[in-house]
Protein backbone atom coordinates (compact mmCIF):
# COMPACT_ATOMS: atom_id res chain seq x y z
CA UNK A 1 0.00 0.00 0.00
CA UNK A 2 1.05 3.83 -0.37
CA UNK A 3 0.16 5.77 1.96
CA UNK A 4 0.05 9.41 2.04
CA UNK A 5 0.24 11.27 5.65
CA UNK A 6 -0.21 15.35 6.47
CA UNK A 7 3.84 15.10 7.50
CA UNK A 8 3.58 19.25 9.52
CA UNK A 9 3.25 17.43 12.46
CA UNK A 10 5.85 15.38 11.94
CA UNK A 11 8.41 17.56 10.82
CA UNK A 12 7.75 20.38 12.68
CA UNK A 13 6.14 19.58 16.35
CA UNK A 14 8.20 17.97 19.27
CA UNK A 15 5.09 16.88 21.82
CA UNK A 16 2.01 14.83 21.33
CA UNK A 17 0.74 15.23 17.97
CA UNK A 18 4.33 15.29 16.22
CA UNK A 19 5.16 12.38 18.30
CA UNK A 20 2.14 10.35 17.13
CA UNK A 21 2.67 11.60 13.77
CA UNK A 22 5.78 10.51 13.69
CA UNK A 23 5.04 6.88 15.19
CA UNK A 24 2.26 6.21 12.62
CA UNK A 25 4.88 6.84 9.67
CA UNK A 26 7.36 4.72 10.64
CA UNK A 27 4.51 2.09 11.85
CA UNK A 28 3.48 2.27 8.27
CA UNK A 29 7.15 1.93 7.08
CA UNK A 30 7.55 -1.22 9.86
CA UNK A 31 4.73 -3.12 7.94
CA UNK A 32 6.26 -2.60 4.72
CA UNK A 33 4.18 0.09 3.15
CA UNK A 34 5.26 2.81 1.66
CA UNK A 35 4.58 6.28 3.38
CA UNK A 36 4.56 9.99 1.25
CA UNK A 37 4.90 12.44 3.54
CA UNK A 38 3.14 15.87 2.75
CA UNK A 39 4.32 19.48 4.35
CA UNK A 40 4.57 22.79 3.86
CA UNK A 41 8.24 22.85 5.06
CA UNK A 42 10.79 20.81 5.97
CA UNK A 43 10.20 21.41 9.25
CA UNK A 44 13.63 20.96 11.96
CA UNK A 45 16.16 18.56 11.92
CA UNK A 46 15.25 17.76 15.41
CA UNK A 47 11.42 16.68 14.20
CA UNK A 48 12.94 14.42 11.01
CA UNK A 49 15.47 13.03 13.40
CA UNK A 50 12.56 10.89 14.72
CA UNK A 51 11.79 9.37 11.40
CA UNK A 52 12.85 6.50 10.13
CA UNK A 53 15.36 6.35 7.72
CA UNK A 54 13.45 4.10 6.15
CA UNK A 55 13.86 3.89 2.17
CA UNK A 56 9.93 3.33 1.99
CA UNK A 57 9.30 7.22 3.26
CA UNK A 58 9.53 9.59 1.29
CA UNK A 59 8.76 13.12 1.24
CA UNK A 60 6.78 15.71 -0.66
CA UNK A 61 7.72 18.68 0.81
CA UNK A 62 6.47 21.78 -0.75
CA UNK A 63 9.00 25.29 -0.18
CA UNK A 64 6.20 27.63 1.30
CA UNK A 65 7.94 30.87 2.37
CA UNK A 66 5.51 32.61 4.82
CA UNK A 67 2.67 31.52 7.44
CA UNK A 68 -0.02 32.17 4.88
CA UNK A 69 1.01 30.26 1.82
CA UNK A 70 2.09 27.26 4.43
CA UNK A 71 -1.51 27.22 6.18
CA UNK A 72 -3.45 27.31 2.21
CA UNK A 73 -1.05 24.93 1.09
CA UNK A 74 -1.73 22.41 3.78
CA UNK A 75 -5.59 23.32 3.81
CA UNK A 76 -5.81 23.03 0.07
CA UNK A 77 -3.24 23.43 -1.79
CA UNK A 78 -1.96 20.25 -0.79
CA UNK A 79 -4.83 18.50 -2.82
CA UNK A 80 -3.44 18.86 -5.85
CA UNK A 81 -0.18 17.04 -5.12
CA UNK A 82 -2.45 14.00 -3.54
CA UNK A 83 -4.29 13.93 -6.97
CA UNK A 84 -1.14 13.84 -8.69
CA UNK A 85 0.88 11.04 -6.67
CA UNK A 86 -2.69 9.09 -6.43
CA UNK A 87 -1.64 6.89 -2.93
CA UNK A 88 -3.75 4.63 -2.09
CA UNK A 89 -4.68 6.55 1.33
CA UNK A 90 -4.22 9.72 2.65
CA UNK A 91 -4.65 9.95 6.10
CA UNK A 92 -4.46 13.04 8.21
CA UNK A 93 -2.89 13.05 11.31
CA UNK A 94 -3.86 15.74 13.69
CA UNK A 95 -8.03 16.12 14.18
CA UNK A 96 -8.15 17.96 10.13
CA UNK A 97 -8.23 16.80 5.93
CA UNK A 98 -7.50 19.62 3.68
CA UNK A 99 -10.63 21.16 1.60
CA UNK A 100 -11.09 19.23 -1.49
CA UNK A 101 -9.62 15.81 -0.37
CA UNK A 102 -12.95 14.43 -1.63
CA UNK A 103 -12.61 15.83 -5.34
CA UNK A 104 -8.76 13.95 -5.47
CA UNK A 105 -10.26 10.34 -6.42
CA UNK A 106 -8.07 9.25 -2.71
CA UNK A 107 -9.64 7.61 0.39
CA UNK A 108 -9.14 9.61 3.38
CA UNK A 109 -9.17 9.08 6.90
CA UNK A 110 -8.39 11.32 9.79
CA UNK A 111 -7.45 10.95 13.32
CA UNK A 112 -9.27 12.60 16.07
CA UNK A 113 -7.24 12.97 18.78
CA UNK A 114 -9.72 14.95 20.93
CA UNK A 115 -12.51 17.39 20.72
CA UNK A 116 -11.65 19.46 24.02
CA UNK A 117 -11.88 22.53 22.56
CA UNK A 118 -16.35 21.89 22.85
CA UNK A 119 -15.84 19.90 26.47
CA UNK A 120 -13.78 22.86 27.91
CA UNK A 121 -14.42 25.67 25.30
CA UNK A 122 -13.56 28.18 28.04
CA UNK A 123 -10.01 27.35 27.66
CA UNK A 124 -9.68 27.77 24.32
CA UNK A 125 -10.20 31.26 22.62
CA UNK A 126 -12.86 31.80 20.42
CA UNK A 127 -11.31 32.06 17.20
CA UNK A 128 -9.34 29.24 17.28
CA UNK A 129 -12.43 26.92 18.98
CA UNK A 130 -14.06 27.91 15.95
CA UNK A 131 -11.31 27.16 13.51
CA UNK A 132 -10.74 23.53 15.23
CA UNK A 133 -14.43 23.07 15.23
CA UNK A 134 -15.13 23.52 11.32
CA UNK A 135 -11.63 21.31 10.67
CA UNK A 136 -12.35 18.67 12.81
CA UNK A 137 -16.40 18.74 11.71
CA UNK A 138 -15.11 18.46 8.17
CA UNK A 139 -12.84 15.78 8.86
CA UNK A 140 -15.17 13.40 9.96
CA UNK A 141 -17.80 14.00 7.35
CA UNK A 142 -15.63 13.83 4.46
CA UNK A 143 -13.25 10.96 5.86
CA UNK A 144 -13.55 7.21 4.33
CA UNK A 145 -12.85 6.48 8.19
CA UNK A 146 -12.24 7.15 11.34
CA UNK A 147 -9.27 6.74 14.29
CA UNK A 148 -10.55 7.77 17.82
CA UNK A 149 -7.54 7.46 19.87
CA UNK A 150 -9.63 6.56 22.96
CA UNK A 151 -13.13 4.74 23.58
CA UNK A 152 -13.64 8.79 25.02
CA UNK A 153 -13.08 10.83 21.99
CA UNK A 154 -14.89 7.98 20.35
CA UNK A 155 -18.13 8.88 22.24
CA UNK A 156 -17.37 12.39 22.00
CA UNK A 157 -17.20 12.37 17.94
CA UNK A 158 -20.76 10.60 18.17
CA UNK A 159 -22.26 12.87 20.98
CA UNK A 160 -20.98 16.35 19.51
CA UNK A 161 -20.80 16.10 15.88
CA UNK A 162 -23.42 13.36 15.28
CA UNK A 163 -20.98 11.23 13.38
CA UNK A 164 -22.30 7.21 13.10
CA UNK A 165 -20.02 5.35 15.38
CA UNK A 166 -19.97 2.57 12.93
CA UNK A 167 -17.36 4.89 11.15
CA UNK A 168 -15.10 5.30 13.50
CA UNK A 169 -12.82 2.49 15.29
CA UNK A 170 -10.57 3.11 18.11
CA UNK A 171 -6.56 2.37 18.13
CA UNK A 172 -4.76 3.12 20.60
CA UNK A 173 -1.61 4.74 20.51
CA UNK A 174 1.97 4.23 22.33
CA UNK A 175 5.01 5.81 23.63
CA UNK A 176 8.48 6.70 22.37
CA UNK A 177 10.67 3.14 22.60
CA UNK A 178 13.15 5.21 24.64
CA UNK A 179 10.43 4.60 27.38
CA UNK A 180 10.26 0.98 27.87
CA UNK A 181 14.46 0.65 27.81
CA UNK A 182 16.18 0.62 31.52
CA UNK A 183 18.32 4.32 31.30
CA UNK A 184 22.02 3.37 32.02
CA UNK A 185 23.23 3.57 35.15
CA UNK A 186 25.61 6.85 34.06
CA UNK A 187 22.74 8.23 32.13
CA UNK A 188 20.81 8.34 35.55
CA UNK A 189 23.70 9.75 37.36
CA UNK A 190 24.11 12.51 34.52
CA UNK A 191 20.71 13.50 34.52
CA UNK A 192 20.60 14.17 38.67
CA UNK A 193 23.40 16.12 38.59
CA UNK A 194 22.13 17.98 35.79
CA UNK A 195 18.66 18.87 37.54
CA UNK A 196 20.35 18.62 40.56
CA UNK A 197 17.59 15.86 41.98
CA UNK A 198 16.80 14.76 45.34
CA UNK A 199 17.31 10.86 45.79
CA UNK A 200 13.76 10.32 46.40
CA UNK A 201 10.81 12.95 44.08
CA UNK A 202 7.73 12.57 42.19
CA UNK A 203 7.12 13.97 38.73
CA UNK A 204 4.49 15.48 36.98
CA UNK A 205 5.08 15.67 32.69
CA UNK A 206 3.20 17.65 30.75
CA UNK A 207 2.46 21.67 29.53
CA UNK A 208 1.72 23.89 32.84
CA UNK A 209 -2.01 25.04 31.37
CA UNK A 210 -5.08 25.10 33.39
CA UNK A 211 -6.78 22.03 31.79
CA UNK A 212 -3.77 19.78 32.65
CA UNK A 213 -4.65 21.04 36.25
CA UNK A 214 -1.11 21.12 38.05
CA UNK A 215 -3.05 23.55 40.68
CA UNK A 216 -4.58 20.03 42.10
CA UNK A 217 -1.47 18.63 42.78
CA UNK A 218 0.40 21.73 44.43
CA UNK A 219 -2.37 22.09 46.93
CA UNK A 220 -2.25 18.01 47.31
CA UNK A 221 0.94 18.18 47.89
CA UNK A 222 0.54 20.81 50.57
CA UNK A 223 -1.50 18.15 52.31
CA UNK A 224 0.44 15.42 52.15
CA UNK A 225 2.64 13.32 55.45
CA UNK A 226 5.14 11.76 52.98
CA UNK A 227 7.17 15.03 52.36
CA UNK A 228 8.34 13.96 49.04
CA UNK A 229 9.20 16.98 46.35
CA UNK A 230 7.88 17.24 43.09
CA UNK A 231 9.52 18.24 39.38
CA UNK A 232 7.24 19.37 36.87
CA UNK A 233 8.54 19.10 33.55
CA UNK A 234 6.97 21.60 31.40
CA UNK A 235 7.93 24.04 28.76
CA UNK A 236 7.25 27.54 30.32
CA UNK A 237 4.12 29.24 30.37
CA UNK A 238 2.58 32.14 31.84
CA UNK A 239 0.35 30.01 33.96
CA UNK A 240 4.11 29.31 35.78
CA UNK A 241 4.52 32.01 37.08
CA UNK A 242 1.03 32.19 39.49
CA UNK A 243 1.83 28.71 40.35
CA UNK A 244 4.70 29.67 41.95
CA UNK A 245 3.21 32.27 43.74
CA UNK A 246 1.19 30.07 45.05
CA UNK A 247 3.94 27.51 45.63
CA UNK A 248 5.27 30.05 47.99
CA UNK A 249 2.17 30.90 49.70
CA UNK A 250 2.21 27.33 50.22
CA UNK A 251 5.23 26.98 51.44
CA UNK A 252 6.48 24.61 49.40
CA UNK A 253 9.06 26.63 47.39
CA UNK A 254 11.88 23.76 48.64
CA UNK A 255 9.10 21.20 47.43
CA UNK A 256 8.52 21.86 43.84
CA UNK A 257 11.20 22.14 41.12
CA UNK A 258 9.93 23.01 37.42
CA UNK A 259 12.35 22.01 34.14
CA UNK A 260 11.53 23.47 31.48
CA UNK A 261 12.51 22.26 27.59
CA UNK A 262 14.08 18.31 28.89
CA UNK A 263 14.91 16.90 26.13
CA UNK A 264 13.72 13.36 25.41
CA UNK A 265 16.72 12.12 26.00
CA UNK A 266 16.37 12.98 29.27
CA UNK A 267 12.89 11.89 29.96
CA UNK A 268 13.55 8.00 30.87
CA UNK A 269 15.95 8.90 33.22
CA UNK A 270 13.67 11.33 35.05
CA UNK A 271 10.81 8.86 35.33
CA UNK A 272 12.47 5.88 36.11
CA UNK A 273 14.21 7.81 39.35
CA UNK A 274 11.18 8.98 40.49
CA UNK A 275 8.84 7.23 42.96
CA UNK A 276 5.32 7.96 41.06
CA UNK A 277 4.34 10.10 38.61
CA UNK A 278 1.01 12.66 38.66
CA UNK A 279 -1.35 13.41 35.92
CA UNK A 280 -4.75 14.50 37.36
CA UNK A 281 -5.43 16.53 34.16
CA UNK A 282 -9.50 17.58 33.61
CA UNK A 283 -9.57 16.26 30.20
CA UNK A 284 -6.99 14.47 27.81
CA UNK A 285 -7.89 12.52 24.27
CA UNK A 286 -5.49 9.87 25.42
CA UNK A 287 -2.86 10.99 28.43
CA UNK A 288 0.56 9.86 27.01
CA UNK A 289 2.38 10.61 30.14
CA UNK A 290 0.67 7.75 31.67
CA UNK A 291 1.48 5.74 29.14
CA UNK A 292 5.18 6.47 29.52
CA UNK A 293 5.44 6.21 33.46
CA UNK A 294 4.18 3.02 33.43
CA UNK A 295 6.58 2.01 30.75
CA UNK A 296 9.03 3.76 32.85
CA UNK A 297 8.25 1.44 35.94
CA UNK A 298 6.00 3.27 38.12
CA UNK A 299 3.04 3.71 39.56
CA UNK A 300 0.58 6.87 38.54
CA UNK A 301 -1.86 8.79 40.08
CA UNK A 302 -4.40 9.64 37.50
CA UNK A 303 -7.38 11.70 37.33
CA UNK A 304 -10.66 10.05 36.22
CA UNK A 305 -13.15 12.03 34.09
CA UNK A 306 -12.03 11.59 30.64
CA UNK A 307 -9.85 8.89 29.11
CA UNK A 308 -7.07 8.31 31.89
CA UNK A 309 -8.96 5.01 32.80
CA UNK A 310 -8.20 3.40 29.40
CA UNK A 311 -4.40 4.32 29.58
CA UNK A 312 -3.29 3.33 32.41
CA UNK A 313 -5.68 0.69 33.36
CA UNK A 314 -4.72 -1.29 37.07
CA UNK A 315 -1.38 0.52 36.95
CA UNK A 316 -2.71 3.90 38.31
CA UNK A 317 -4.55 5.36 41.55
CA UNK A 318 -7.50 7.10 40.02
CA UNK A 319 -9.15 10.41 42.03
CA UNK A 320 -11.41 12.83 40.83
CA UNK A 321 -9.19 16.03 39.38
CA UNK A 322 -11.20 18.38 42.24
CA UNK A 323 -10.63 15.72 45.45
CA UNK A 324 -7.68 17.36 46.88
CA UNK A 325 -7.65 14.75 49.44
CA UNK A 326 -7.85 11.97 47.36
CA UNK A 327 -5.15 13.04 45.56
CA UNK A 328 -3.09 14.17 48.60
CA UNK A 329 -4.08 10.11 49.98
CA UNK A 330 -2.98 8.88 47.07
CA UNK A 331 0.26 10.15 46.95
CA UNK A 332 0.93 9.30 50.50
CA UNK A 333 -0.22 5.51 49.88
CA UNK A 334 2.73 5.04 47.04
CA UNK A 335 5.30 7.35 49.05
CA UNK A 336 4.78 4.74 51.95
CA UNK A 337 4.16 1.63 50.36
CA UNK A 338 7.03 -0.68 48.16
CA UNK A 339 4.54 -3.49 47.99
CA UNK A 340 1.93 -1.27 46.63
CA UNK A 341 4.33 0.50 44.23
CA UNK A 342 5.40 -2.92 42.53
CA UNK A 343 2.02 -4.37 42.47
CA UNK A 344 0.85 -1.13 39.87
CA UNK A 345 3.62 -1.48 38.26
CA UNK A 346 3.74 -4.81 37.47
CA UNK A 347 -0.15 -4.68 36.53
CA UNK A 348 0.38 -1.34 34.60
CA UNK A 349 3.55 -2.80 32.42
CA UNK A 350 0.99 -6.33 31.40
CA UNK A 351 -2.09 -4.02 30.71
CA UNK A 352 0.49 -0.94 28.19
CA UNK A 353 1.52 -4.55 26.41
CA UNK A 354 -1.69 -4.09 23.95
CA UNK A 355 0.46 -0.58 23.01
CA UNK A 356 3.47 -2.05 21.91
CA UNK A 357 5.06 -1.23 18.27
CA UNK A 358 4.13 -4.45 17.12
CA UNK A 359 0.94 -4.32 18.20
CA UNK A 360 0.31 -1.15 16.72
CA UNK A 361 1.67 -1.80 13.50
CA UNK A 362 -0.66 -4.78 13.11
CA UNK A 363 -3.99 -2.71 13.37
CA UNK A 364 -2.71 0.05 11.58
CA UNK A 365 -2.06 -2.33 8.80
CA UNK A 366 -4.92 -4.05 9.18
CA UNK A 367 -7.30 -0.93 9.43
CA UNK A 368 -5.57 0.77 6.18
CA UNK A 369 -6.94 -2.88 4.64
CA UNK A 370 -10.57 -2.10 5.76
CA UNK A 371 -10.59 1.26 4.13
CA UNK A 372 -9.47 -0.29 1.05
CA UNK A 373 -12.56 -3.17 1.36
Amino acid sequence: MRIGFDGKKAVSNLTGIGNYSRGIINLTALAGNEALVYAPTEGTERCRAGLSDSPLITYRISDCRNAMTREWWRNAGVCRVIAADRPDIFHGLSNELPFGIEKTGVRSVVTIHDLIFLRLPHTYPALQRAILKRKTLHACRVASRIIAISERTRRDIVELYGIDENKIEVIYQGCHALFHQVAPEAMREEVAAHYDLPPRYLISVGTVEERKNHAAIIEALAKTTSQLPLVIVSKSTPLQSRLEERIACLGLTDRVKFLNSVPLGHLPALYQMATAALYVSRYEGFGIPVIEALASGIPVVAATGSCLEEAGGPGAIYCAPDDIAAIAAAIDSLADSTELREQLVEQGRAHIARFSADTLSARMDEFYRKVLG
